[in-house]
């Protein structure tokens, strides 16, 4: 807990390139993102869309010391 403010250690594997509303990994070039799904679309912030999927991983991953969960493979990471 910092300041009041609980911290939880999210692994970071392709946070930023997978889109935070459909789960779908997109085109990243620099800081920007485009979704490939064709029925989403979102465009946006690279960096704001990973501290989306961070925010909803926080609760649902193990920290980094135990193995991890990789959005992009939707499954665990040894």
């Amino acid at each position: 807990m910092k300041v009041g403010v609980a911290v939880k250690r999210v692994a970071p594997c392709y946070t930023s390139k997978t889109c935070h509303c459909c789960n779908v990994i997109g085109h990243r070039q620099g800081k920007r993102l485009a979704c490939l799904n064709l029925s989403c679309g979102w465009i946006g912030d690279a960096d704001v869309n990973g501290a989306k999927n961070m925010a909803t991983l926080r609760g649902l991953v193990p920290p980094l010391e135990a193995p991890r969960y990789c959005l992009a493979h939707g499954r665990m990471l040894s």
